[in-house]
C-alpha cells in the first residue's frame, strides 16, 4: 500500500465483468452519477463524505484501500469498529501507525457505500494539504472504481461512474482501447519506451493516478532500463515510510499503443525508497498523472480495459521545476503559485 503525492514535482477482453456484489453502488434507479473534481498538481481531488462529514480525496488507482490523514478536531469523522496496525509504503524510513476501521458510509451524492474499511495515519507529520495549497484528508482507489466504468475527462475536471449492466460504449474513432490487468487490486498496462536513440523497449507499468509524475522506472540492467547518461539527482517527493530520493531524466519517446509521447519526464526511485513495494507481474515502473491528464479516459475494472483518447493537453510540454524552491501553503488560501522551467540545455 503506497502514497505518491510527489507534489514538485505511476487485444484480449474478459467476456464477463468481475462486478463485485458488495462495496459502492448507485441509487436505485440511476444508471450513472457524475461528480466534478478539483486537479491540483496533476492530482484529482473528489470531495466524499465520510460518516457524514465532507472530506476531500485524491484519486489514486496504486491503492486498494481509502486511507485517511491530516485529520484534525472538526474535520475528523466519527470512526467505527477500529483496531491498531502498521503500514509501510514508498520511502526510506519505518512503518507509519495506523488505525483500521470497518462499517463506514462513503458517499458522493447518489454514489454510496455502507461498509467501506478505511485506514487512518495517526502520525501527524504526515501531511500533503501545505504542498498542494488545498485541504487533503485522504486518498482513494480500488475500492471505489472497481464496481463501476468510469468517464475521466480531464479537461472537464468531471468524473462519471457508470453502471456497468446498462453502460454502452460509443463509436469513437479517435479512441483506442487497451487491456488493464487488475492484479492485487492494482491496474497494469504495456507501454514501451526509448532511450536517446535506443529502439523501443517493452515496460509493463502501474496506472497510478496518485502520482504527479509522468513516468516511473525502476533500474533493470537485464532489460536495458538504465539512467540515461543525462541525468540530475533529485528528492522526488514524500511517501508513506518517508523521504524519497532518485534520479531525474527524459525519454526519447514514451508509448502507448499508437499514441506518442515525445520527451517525456521519468524518474529512477532509488532502490531503497521503493522496497516495500510487492513487484507484481514483472512490474518495471509506474504512468503517472503527467501523462494520464493528457487523455480522458474511461476506466473499466469490471472488464479490464482502459481507453483513451487525446484531449488538449495531449501537446503540452513537459518540464521540470529547476529553481531548487518549493512552495508551501500553511494558511487559508493560496496567494500565488509559481512556474516550473524546463530543463533547457541540459537535455
Amino acid at each position: 500500500m503506497k502514497y505518491v503525492v510527489f507534489i514538485w514535482a505511476f487485444f484480449a477482453l474478459a467476456l464477463v465483468p468481475l462486478r463485485a456484489q458488495n462495496g459502492y453502488h448507485l441509487k436505485a434507479g440511476k444508471d450513472y452519477e457524475t461528480i466534478r473534481f478539483k486537479f491540483i498538481n496533476n492530482l484529482i481531488i473528489l470531495p466524499i463524505e465520510v460518516n457524514g462529514v465532507e472530506l476531500s480525496f485524491i484519486l489514486d488507482t496504486g491503492v486498494s484501500k481509502p486511507i485517511l490523514f491530516n485529520l484534525t478536531g472538526e474535520d475528523a469523522p466519527e470512526l467505527y469498529n477500529y483496531e491498531e496496525i502498521e503500514l509501510k509504503g514508498l520511502g526510506d524510513g519505518q512503518p507509519v501507525k495506523a488505525i483500521r476501521s470497518r462499517g463506514n458510509t462513503f458517499r458522493m451524492d447518489d454514489l454510496f457505500n455502507t461498509n467501506q474499511e478505511l485506514y487512518m495515519i495517526t502520525d501527524s507529520n504526515i501531511n500533503f494539504s501545505p504542498r498542494l495549497g488545498f485541504p487533503v484528508h485522504g486518498i482513494i482507489g480500488y475500492d471505489l472504481l472497481k464496481n463501476f466504468i468510469v468517464e475521466v475527462k480531464y479537461n472537464r475536471k468531471k468524473i462519471r461512474f457508470h453502471d456497468p449492466e446498462s453502460y454502452t460504449y460509443k463509436r469513437c474513432g479517435k479512441c483506442e482501447t487497451y487491456r488493464l490487468d487488475i492484479v492485487g487490486n492494482k491496474p497494469f498496462m504495456n507501454a514501451r519506451v526509448a532511450f536517446g536513440e535506443n529502439e523501443t523497449r517493452p515496460v509493463y507499468l502501474l496506472v497510478d493516478s496518485g502520482s504527479t509524475d509522468a513516468v516511473w522506472l525502476f533500474e533493470d540492467e537485464d532489460q536495458g532500463i538504465e539512467v540515461p547518461e543525462k541525468h540530475f539527482d533529485d528528492y522526488m517527493g514524500r511517501g508513506l515510510s518517508g523521504d524519497v530520493y532518485g534520479k531525474r531524466s527524459k525519454l526519447k519517446s514514451f508509448n502507448i499503443g499508437n499514441f506518442e509521447l515525445e520527451d517525456a519526464k521519468v524518474a529512477f526511485p532509488d532502490s531503497s525508497s521503493v522496497r516495500n513495494i510487492t513487484f507484481k507481474g514483472a512490474r518495471n515502473g509506474s504512468l503517472g498523472s503527467e501523462i494520464l491528464k493528457r487523455f480522458n479516459l474511461i476506466i473499466d475494472y469490471p472488464y479490464e480495459r482502459i481507453t483513451l483518447a487525446k484531449n488538449g493537453n495531449f501537446r503540452a510540454p513537459f518540464h521540470y521545476n529547476m529553481s531548487g524552491i518549493e512552495l508551501e501553503h500553511n494558511g487559508f488560501r493560496v496567494v500565488a503559485e509559481s512556474s516550473a522551467a524546463d530543463l533547457g540545455s541540459i537535455f
